[in-house]
């Protein structure tokens, strides 16, 4: 039981402090604004390739400060997205198995056409289910293996839908909720990650082919790649070196604790606005190709979010065009974010109920097939109470 009475003292504590890390922050971003109003790309980008940082930094391809309301969107359009979640396996339940829940929602606009919504559980109990191939030794799945493969069953059903589309729609965009940078590879080793990499370049080939643009929508994004990149421009050397710096403190401090989503705030008024397009320095775009990930930052009326979206919808000033318009649209129809991510992930989601529900029915099933069963001491006991 928490004594929250003991935790008073602490809490007063933890607000003088946040009351003087606000003030900071307000100065961090008044240079922060200063910096972004004046960088000139150019010289800007000619540091960041000569730079070596400790952190992620976004390469612009435009005017950092550059912004561009959205344009119109098409008369007719048609908006596939996919979004998923999953029961995790647990030793303490009757039997060793997880659950992958993929929803998806396809949505026309001017087409007079109703829009298709789908829900689509997928079990996984056999033995090759619950193992994966590291560095060429068998391991038990964990739940950074078991969300990366429901990533990619998202992908999957997005390419689906998108891809069964019959004649007369000719404007579609394809969403996923969250990144298309797949972050987990730089941690896995080389086997996991081309075997996960390639299926999910596959997806993208797919889409690229048939000329369909995906876009990836990051709510309440945290990254700081923008202002990394003024950071490099502050620093005192033609190309930041952070392992030599002997500034203490070193000149990009000025910009500490900002976010880029706090920048964008300030530089994105109007809603559907959106800001330069940049590229990230992620270690695993490497592998991307013709895939690789830029990104903008979109004001939405309700939030400011981050769209990332291939290389070939950035070299396609149509399509990037259509995403821009498409996902402001989406959501202003949705209240500050896409609807149709919304729609799809109320079909995907899985509810605490709904995990209680699925473990009961798999226990009688089970039984009534006369299989042996047991339940922990332990998750008994939270199904139950004692006092």
């Amino acid at each position: 039981m928490l004594q929250l009475a003991l935790l008073r003292s602490q809490i007063e504590e933890m607000g003088e402090e946040k009351i003087g890390s606000e003030d900071r922050l307000t100065t961090s971003l008044k240079r922060a604004i200063r910096e972004l109003s004046t960088a000139e790309t150019d010289s800007l980008r000619k540091r960041i390739r000569m730079s070596k940082t400790s952190w992620l930094v976004a390469e612009p391809l435009e005017k950092l400060s550059l912004t561009r309301e959205a344009p119109e969107p098409p008369s007719e359009f048609t908006v596939v997205a996919a979004d998923g979640s999953q029961i995790m396996p647990s030793r303490q339940e009757v039997a060793y198995c997880y659950l992958i829940n993929i929803g998806s929602v396809t949505i026309h606009y001017g087409l007079g056409r109703r829009p298709v919504l789908k829900s689509m559980p997928s079990l996984y109990y056999r033995d090759e289910d619950m193992h994966e191939e590291l560095d060429g030794k068998e391991t038990f799945i964990n739940e950074e293996i078991v969300s990366a493969r429901r990533d990619l069953e998202e992908l999957d059903e997005l390419v689906r839908s998108a891809l069964s589309l019959s004649g007369g729609v000719n404007k579609v965009v394809a969403l996923v909720d969250g990144t298309l940078i797949k972050w987990i590879l730089e941690s896995y080793p080389p086997d996991f990650r081309d075997r996960f990499l390639g299926r999910f370049l596959q997806g993208l080939d797919a889409l690229k082919e048939a000329g369909i643009p995906i876009a990836g929508y990051i709510s309440h994004p945290g990254s700081r790649d923008v202002v990394n990149a003024l950071k490099v421009g502050l620093c005192y050397m033609d190309g930041a070196l952070c392992a030599r710096c002997e500034r203490n403190p070193p000149p990009c401090a000025a910009v500490d604790g900002v976010s880029d989503r706090m920048l964008m705030s300030w530089l994105l008024k109007k809603e559907g606005e959106r800001s330069c397009i940049s590229g990230s320095s992620a270690v695993v775009l490497e592998d991307y190709g013709e895939h690789r990930i830029f990104f903008f930052y979109l004001q939405t009326g309700g939030e400011v979010a981050r769209v990332e979206v291939p290389r070939w919808v950035v070299e396609d000033e149509s399509m990037l065009n259509l995403v821009h318009s498409v996902v402001a649209d989406q959501a202003k129809k949705g209240g500050g974010y896409p609807v149709a991510l919304t729609e799809a992930h109320e079909k995907a989601v899985v509810r605490g109920k709904d995990r209680e529900l699925f473990f009961q029915i798999v226990e009688e099933v089970l039984i009534k097939k006369g299989l042996k069963t047991t339940i922990s001491v332990k998750s008994m006991s939270k199904r139950r109470p004692t006092v």
